[in-house]
């Protein structure tokens, strides 16, 4: 793990290939799902919202809907 990120119910860790993983924080409940996440060079935490910045630019990101599910 290269780069570790927090948002309010999950850690995330971005990979030295690129790919990002994440898992709940205190046993919180679900994570979203970052396994299609590839390339990625920074992950950044932006209020709630975490966000991958890859290799081109492009921004992906997660967040919890109305319904607090990823």
């Amino acid at each position: 793990i290269k780069q570790v990120a927090m948002s309010g119910n999950c850690v995330f860790g971005l990979k030295k290939d690129g790919t990002v993983v994440c898992t709940p924080k205190h046993g919180s409940g679900n994570a979203p799902d970052v396994t299609t996440w590839s390339n990625i060079k920074e992950i950044r935490r932006m209020g709630e919202c975490i966000v991958g910045i890859d290799e081109n630019g492009k921004a992906i990101s997660v967040n919890r809907n109305y319904y607090g599910r990823y």
